[in-house]
């Protein structure tokens, strides 16, 4: 067939163009309807904004440093606090958060220590400005099970390792000579 100049097929009905646009449209559509297009290596970090010092574990609605690490453990939204996200970060302000909620041994984050088990960038305002305090706790600062925890620009004081058990002799936990029990590890924090 020879080509006079004309946009037409061989059949001479449909322009060679039709289809092109057609095509062009559909997928116009298509995109239109997926929506954007995700970015590669977006940001999952969510920043939890801790408003209280008080060490509380499901009451009110501020969000404490417990509450703030149960929602990044659990990657939901907890007392106070919105969910971790898939890196949490917990933001600190300066002063001190006193843990007081006792029980030692309890790995679930409830009582005693702060249980860790997410991975969690923990930042403070500052060395000696934010102040995490076992104190009178009888019972580690953090627990660690088994992640990555980054801790920024804050002190960690007052952990006490749990004791060993008193000897059958009548001696001391670890005292020499004595066949009591050692002590565990990590006083401000335990990482396993």
């Amino acid at each position: 067939m020879q080509h006079s100049g004309n946009l037409y097929s061989s059949r001479g009905r449909t322009p060679f163009l039709r289809r092109p646009v057609l095509v062009f449209v559909s997928i116009v559509a298509i995109v239109a309807l997926a929506g954007p297009p995700a970015e590669i290596g977006a940001d999952t970090t969510a920043a939890i904004e801790v408003t209280t010092t008080t060490d509380e574990y499901d009451t009110g609605s501020d969000c404490s440093l417990r509450e703030a690490i149960q929602a990044a453990n659990d990657d939901l939204p907890f007392g106070g606090c919105p969910a971790g996200g898939a890196t949490p970060v917990i933001e600190l302000t300066k002063g001190i958060y006193a843990l007081t909620l006792t029980g030692a041994g309890d790995d679930t984050n409830a009582t005693g220590d702060l249980d860790l088990n997410a991975d969690i960038t923990i930042n403070g305002a500052g060395n000696g400005l934010t102040i995490i305090d076992g104190g009178d706790l009888e019972d580690r600062v953090l627990h660690v099970l088994g992640q990555t925890v980054i801790l920024n620009d804050l002190t960690i004081t007052g952990g006490h390792a749990p004791d060993g058990d008193p000897g059958a002799d009548g001696t001391s936990p670890g005292e020499l000579g004595g066949d009591g029990g050692n002590g565990e590890h990590g006083g401000g924090i335990y990482n396993h």
